[in-house]
């Protein structure tokens, strides 16, 4: 189970670092009127839903449960990564940057009912390794991180941007699978 926890995070970070190198180029190609402050805007709103969230997610975990808040978190970030794709459809500027945002919040959402699940099954089911494992999760986000905008570059140079995002949600499932 460990094992699964730790590839769902560095998938997640994967996720939250492949975009960055991409999605400003789309948009400067294809929003003329969205600005980079409106794109740096949009990316930074991914880690202000884990702001806000993180904490709702830690009042809900004994009501709801460790688990199912995996799932539900692991089920937002797949339902807004592909939308992201999805993206690729909008011409206007406005509701691009409108849906992007809320997109962003959406899986900021999920990243944040994962993590916070994660972290509190490590502390209750490892409390005399706690430390150690709590080390490998952040070394999970650390390589997620790194590997994330090599792999969104890859991806899409191979297949462009609304495969990019269709492709990163089927990665976000696999662990969810597991």
């Amino acid at each position: 189970m460990l094992g699964v926890l730790l590839i769902g995070q560095m998938i997640m970070w994967t996720l939250y670092g492949n975009i960055t190198v991409f999605y400003p180029r789309f948009v400067s190609d294809n929003h003329k009127s969205i600005n980079s402050l409106l794109v740096g805007v949009t990316l930074a709103m991914f880690e202000a839903s884990v702001l806000l969230s993180s904490p709702l997610v830690s009042l809900g975990l004994q009501r709801v449960g460790r688990k199912r808040f995996i799932i539900i978190g692991n089920i937002c970030m797949i339902l807004a990564t592909v939308g992201f794709g999805l993206t690729y459809h909008i011409k206007d500027d406005t509701i691009f940057l409108l849906v992007s945002i809320a997109l962003r919040l959406v899986q900021g959402f999920g990243d944040a009912a994962c993590s916070t699940s994660i972290f509190s099954i490590i502390g209750q089911e490892f409390p005399n390794n706690r430390d150690e494992f709590l080390g490998y999760v952040e070394g999970a986000v650390g390589m997620g991180l790194m590997a994330g905008p090599i792999i969104g570059q890859l991806i899409f140079n191979l297949v462009g941007y609304q495969w990019t995002f269709y492709v990163s949600g089927i990665l976000i499932a696999l662990p969810l699978i597991a």
